[in-house]
């Protein structure tokens, strides 16, 4: 059975107003996946108290290898070129969202928003870096409290060896989490974990 590294990201990061930060984990197999099964990635989002409390993803790719030592602006500036080397790749510019689909058992949904058209929603998407664009979206609740939610990806081949690469805006004390799950059952290891952290 192959793994993926338990070395895995988690981070507690500052408020960024509207502005995208840059993901990334390296797949090395299937966690508690038998090789050569199919997995899904599964993006949690868990939203903050209060309207600000949001989460946003855009532009997720996934290609095979470990993940390069590149900075976020050169996967930007280089992604276009390398779009023919990714096993997937989703910038949410089509409104089929390439496949992902809201977890049944969701309390809210993910939704696909323009930049700038909701005002609590970022005013530019990362694709045009414009108005123009769209992304994945979670808006937390004003009268609620933490609330999950989960995004699913299509199915992938099983891998010696993937990098995940994405960006994210979260707001107000948001979590975002990236798993596997095989035959609808979720993974229980986390292998991404980020918390926004009011200060």
């Amino acid at each position: 059975m192959n793994s993926i590294a338990r070395a895995f990201f988690t981070s507690d990061v500052r408020f960024q107003n509207n502005q995208w930060l840059f993901g990334g984990i390296s797949l090395r197999g299937n966690i508690e996946q038998a090789v050569g099964q199919a997995y899904q990635l599964v993006i949690e989002g868990v939203v903050g108290n209060g309207f600000q409390g949001d989460i946003s993803i855009d532009d997720i790719a996934l290609s095979p290898g470990t993940c390069p030592a590149t900075s976020n602006y050169l996967f930007s500036f280089f992604r276009i070129y390398l779009l023919p080397f990714f096993l997937a790749y989703c910038d949410f510019e089509s409104s089929d969202l390439c496949g992902y689909v809201n977890d049944p058992a969701n309390t809210i949904d993910w939704g696909r928003y323009q930049a700038g058209v909701d005002p609590s929603s970022p005013s530019i998407d990362v694709s045009y870096g414009s108005s123009h664009g769209h992304f994945m979206f979670l808006k937390a609740n004003a009268t609620s409290g933490m609330m999950n939610s989960r995004l699913i990806t299509p199915s992938y081949p099983d891998t010696s060896g993937s990098c995940i690469r994405w960006y994210m805006l979260l707001a107000n004390n948001a979590i975002l989490r990236v798993r596997t799950q095989a035959f609808g059952t979720l993974n229980p290891t986390v292998l991404y974990n980020i918390h926004v952290v009011i200060k």
